[in-house]
């Protein structure tokens, strides 16, 4: 639904924004996530907010989509391989004996490394939103009135910028460029695949997203 009131995610106050679209409550998701299949099990997700900002790049207007989260992993300690396999090889080797590589293996396929997984799952949001917000640009689902407003609607799709915006609330600085390289890592077949322009990404704390008048 389009709104021009602020909206509380992950603990941040948004906007207010004059051309913002909260994806996340618009009528389209709620009729995917009330089918037949839930939402979860179809594996559909999406941003909050998406959002049509000016772009000092292209002097054009430019989408942002916009994340929230609260926290995020240390990128240089979160899911640490070596210690996984200590503390398995501890257990394993009480009783048989296994090779180094056995044990990887093991570690490998039953301990994911929580910073891929959460990275991978904001890759996964920011791809399903612009996959849907391009279907609800394009009239794919039976609405009898488009969700968007007219400034959306006049946007010349063929050009315009994406922008993928991820603002996490609690975030060590140092930690946001490990968390955006691996970003723009995990989006690289989307960003060529859509042929977008770059950079594409941003990862935010609290104070750079203030900064950005992106929350209050």
């Amino acid at each position: 639904m389009m709104t021009t009131e602020p909206i509380i995610e992950s603990d941040m106050t948004f906007g207010p924004f004059p051309d913002c679209f909260y994806i996340e409550k618009s009528q389209t998701y709620e009729q995917i996530k009330s089918g037949k299949r839930r939402q979860d099990e179809l594996g559909v997700k999406t941003v909050e907010l998406i959002l049509l900002r000016p772009d000092s790049t292209t002097n054009k207007t430019a989408i942002w989509m916009i994340e929230a989260k609260k926290t995020s992993p240390n990128p240089k300690t979160h899911g640490d391989l070596e210690k996984h396999m200590s503390k398995v090889k501890e257990v394993l080797n009480s009783n048989l004996e296994y090779s180094d590589a056995q044990i990887e293996d093991v570690c490998v396929k039953l301990t994911p490394h929580p910073f891929n997984i959460y990275v991978g799952g904001i890759c996964n949001k920011f791809v399903d939103a612009l996959t849907l917000f391009i279907a609800i640009y394009l009239d794919r689902h039976s609405n009898k009135h488009s969700e968007l407003s007219d400034n959306f609607k006049r946007i010349d799709l063929a050009n315009v910028r994406f922008i993928f915006v991820l603002v996490i609330k609690n975030s060590e600085e140092e930690w946001l460029i490990p968390i955006q390289e691996a970003l723009n890592k995990a989006l690289l077949p989307t960003i060529k695949t859509w042929n977008l322009l770059s950079p594409n990404t941003l990862v935010l704390n609290e104070d750079m997203a203030k900064r950005k008048n992106l929350i209050i």
